[in-house]
């Protein structure tokens, strides 16, 4: 190109590549009625056209400038970008004082190209303020649309903007963020999300620095994403949502090189906050890393090689436990922690054929308290490595205790005496139980003579024995065993 061509180097590398994933998605090259004062070759600025021709479509379904409970059927709005590349040097913008649809309104079948003009802090798409209170269930969607942020700046801002949705869309070249939600009810569907493009290798080193998916908002859904060659992969800063089957891998190194050591993007999924349930994934050569105990499940999941769930400090140091019924994770303390029905594999780089590496759990942090903890059911290549919770509640020093080596561990057990059974009015403190041809007999009963008493009951009911109230004479044979 010429001197001064914004399409030569960087920004010549980063249209081809769209065109490329465009094609390779299937998305279609037609000549759909075209986008006024637009350029789909991605050659000139098209920011103010996309911004004017998405404003004239929305008043055009909307004359009267109603809001939608004023709209009897509310009209949906097609963005076709007919598979063209279009450049933009500002966003494009979705706010709800200038953009007046009352129905959904869809941007698909293109590509997205950051231009000179575009600022490091903007993002390509940013909708603002769009969708709220006012416009509950009419969604902005992106489908098949590829995000080149050509290097600069963001893919896609939804800042206080709910139920919006993006489904089969590539993010690539980001700077900042691939995607970033603080709305509720953002979806995430069957995308690809790559800070690097260049290969594993190049792609491996210590140059990435920005984030894929960053999420502050509420009940949103993350299901069969990539996110691969990124410096951090996915956050969840706050809100109860949920990740599913989802592969992450940050890392990008090649796996036979990966000795755990030297790696630069290791923090594939990182809870800073909120309740997430993530389940069915992959956590690829990279780590899951923990900073916030509130009601965090993690199942079903395979760990990878060098991969660790990794239960780090929090970012505000830990506070004295104060007498509460409650589990105090606003004091540091590790509420609910689900850990299940996980897979820890190994891999990487090998020694004589042995796999160097294997995915195992690394626990930083010693809480203050810990309530409804169950790190229990997953399976290990490497056994050694096995770890499990050795009880399911602890205060103070016992939580330097609270996980340990699965070999014998005992599930659901807590540190602090068990609660006492009732037999004929005499508290019991703890009891025997010895298997007869007739069910189960209890002995050493506190407090009583060490008669045997047969209590039949099923296995069920026994579990934990030191918590079951046994309500029964006291020379009598127990009829009734309440857990």
């Amino acid at each position: 190109g010429e001197v001064g061509d914004p399409m030569r180097g960087p920004n010549r590398v980063a249209a081809l590549l769209a065109a490329v994933i465009v094609a390779a998605a299937g998305l279609p090259h037609r000549a759909s009625p075209p986008i006024p004062g637009s350029d789909p070759t991605g050659q000139v600025d098209s920011s103010a056209a996309l911004n004017t021709h998405l404003r004239s479509r929305c008043n055009a379904t909307n004359p009267d400038g109603r809001g939608p409970k004023g709209a009897v059927a509310p009209a949906p709005v097609v963005i076709d970008l007919a598979g063209g590349i279009y450049r933009l040097d500002s966003p494009l913008r979705f706010d709800a004082a200038t953009v007046k649809c009352v129905g959904p309104v869809t941007v698909r079948d293109g590509t997205l190209l950051a231009g000179q003009g575009l600022q490091p802090e903007e993002f390509l798409v940013e909708a603002v303020d769009y969708i709220g209170a006012r416009m509950v269930g009419m969604p902005l969607t992106f489908d098949r649309v590829v995000f080149a942020s050509n290097f600069t700046g963001g893919g896609l801002l939804a800042n206080r903007s709910s139920f919006t949705t993006v489904t089969n869309c590539n993010f690539v070249n980001f700077a900042t963020f691939g995607v970033w939600s603080s709305g509720a009810d953002f979806r995430l569907d069957r995308s690809v999300l790559m800070e690097c493009t260049a290969g594993m290798e190049p792609c491996s080193g210590s140059s990435l620095k920005a984030t894929a998916v960053y999420i502050d908002g509420a009940d949103s859904h993350f299901n069969r994403n990539v996110v691969a060659c990124t410096h951090v992969g996915m956050v969840n800063a706050n809100g109860d949502n949920m990740y599913h089957q989802n592969h992450i891998w940050t890392n990008c190194r090649p796996p036979t090189q990966d000795d755990g050591h030297n790696d630069s993007n290791q923090l594939g999924f990182l809870v800073s906050g909120g309740s997430p349930q993530i389940d069915g994934g992959a956590i690829d050569n990279c780590h899951l890393v923990i900073t916030s105990y509130r009601g965090v499940m993690v199942t079903n999941t395979h760990f990878n090689e060098v991969a660790q769930l990794v239960l780090a400090p929090p970012s505000t140091p830990p506070q004295p436990i104060t007498p509460d019924g409650r589990c105090q994770y606003w004091r540091g303390a590790v509420c609910s922690l689900r850990v299940v029905g996980n897979t820890f594999t190994c891999g990487g780089a090998s020694v004589n054929g042995v796999p160097g590496s294997c995915g195992r759990i690394v626990q930083q942090y010693t809480p203050p308290q810990a309530m409804q903890i169950e790190v229990s059911g997953n399976t290990w290549e490497n056994a050694s490595s096995s770890v499990c919770s050795q009880m399911d509640q602890c205060v103070g020093a016992a939580c330097a205790h609270l996980l340990g080596d699965c070999t014998g561990a005992p599930r659901n057990t807590s540190p602090q005496p068990p609660r006492p059974a009732v037999l004929g009015g005499t508290w019991i403190a703890a009891a025997k139980v010895v298997c007869t041809k007739h069910g189960f007999t209890l002995r050493g009963l506190a407090g009583l003579p060490e008669t045997e008493r047969v209590a039949v009951v099923t296995e069920a009911l026994l579990s934990p024995l030191a918590r079951l109230r046994v309500l029964a004479a006291a020379h009598q044979t127990a009829s009734l065993l309440e857990a």
